[in-house]
């Protein structure tokens, strides 16, 4: 009895020993709200800036992360978003994104509604350790902007629904985690400088308070905590001749809740090369790690692919090994 007793404790004594020695922070759920972020609405863009190192502030495109270029859309579109991260130890997270573009006023003033959703699929995903089950975000989001001046525009979103979920638990025992995130307040911020016709330097931030409520033994029971969660990038983009456009951008996140603080920062760097015709091709570094993609553009439609090599690698490998991207949008305008 002795021997089947340790032997099915293991796997319990092993996970404790992973939250205890391995990360302190995780315990008080920090590391665990964050694991979303990286992935999710906050750093979002479009398939096409993705696979320029993915830029958030600079680079212009119909469905975009910059509010302020909600002002600069000649005619109302859409697009759907889909994108797969694959782990080296099986894992999957899947997110998707729609998008919604209505110019109220020609070059002045405009809308842009968005979907956006992820997923662990098929619904678990393994952690260094230990598993991760039913791991989710769904945001909406509005994003409006207005002109300046002949050059400048400025914008603002915000999301009236942002939920997260999260539930880590020991395969057939019991639950380590199970959290639940809303946020509270906040908003998304936004510049845009046209430089020359197509060229933009950018700033984004993003401010939100988010309330995280959560049980389960690492958390000791009932716990709640208030986060703020931010993301500044600041970025250029400039064609250096008319079928090649190149984009560099800053961006710095974090996520705090007083006691404790997470955060990543980094460079992204790309390049587009777009000759005479219907496509592109793209190449771009994501914090040092390789990004490519490629587009197809009709008058009324636009098909872009991305596929970034090991994406936000500063928290996922720690946490889930290195990783391949690969993403597909399709855009329609009229």
């Amino acid at each position: 009895m002795r021997s089947f007793v340790c032997r099915n404790c293991r796997p319990l004594l092993g996970v404790v020993l992973v939250l205890v020695v391995a990360a302190p922070g995780f315990c008080q759920g920090i590391e665990a709200y964050s694991l979303v972020h990286p992935f999710g609405l906050s750093s979002a863009t479009t398939t096409r800036a993705f696979a320029m190192g993915g830029p958030v502030s600079c680079v212009w495109d119909e469905g975009f992360a910059n509010p302020a270029f909600a002002a600069t859309q000649p005619a109302p579109n859409a697009s759907a978003r889909v994108q797969t991260t694959d782990f080296d130890n099986g894992s999957k997270i899947t997110s998707t994104q729609i998008h919604y573009v209505l110019p109220l006023r020609e070059n002045s003033s405009g809308l842009q509604f968005s979907y956006f959703n992820l997923q662990a699929d098929p619904g678990r995903i393994m952690l260094q350790g230990f598993p991760v089950a039913d791991m989710s975000e769904e945001d909406i989001s509005v994003h409006y902007g207005a002109r300046l001046g002949s050059r400048l525009t400025a914008g603002i979103g915000l999301s009236p629904m942002s939920e997260i979920t999260l539930n880590l638990a020991i395969p057939q025992g019991p639950t380590l985690m199970d959290i639940e995130t809303e946020s509270d307040y906040g908003a998304r911020l936004g510049l845009a400088y046209e430089l020359a016709p197509g060229d933009y330097f950018g700033v984004v931030y993003d401010y939100y308070q988010e309330t995280a409520e959560g049980t389960g033994l690492a958390l000791g029971g009932m716990a709640r905590r208030v986060f703020h969660t931010d993301l500044l990038a600041v970025g250029a983009s400039r064609h250096l001749r008319p079928d090649l456009l190149v984009a560099a951008e800053y961006q710095t996140t974090s996520t705090n809740d007083g006691d404790l603080k997470e955060s990543l920062h980094g460079w992204h760097l790309g390049l587009e090369y777009q000759p005479e015709g219907a496509t592109a091709v793209r190449a771009g570094l994501n914090d040092e790690h390789f990004t490519f993609g490629l587009g197809y553009y009709t008058e009324k439609w636009q098909i872009n692919y991305t596929y970034m090599n090991r994406w936000n690698d500063d928290i996922a490998n720690s946490l889930f090994g290195p990783s391949n991207t690969s993403g597909l949008q399709a855009t329609v305008r009229w």
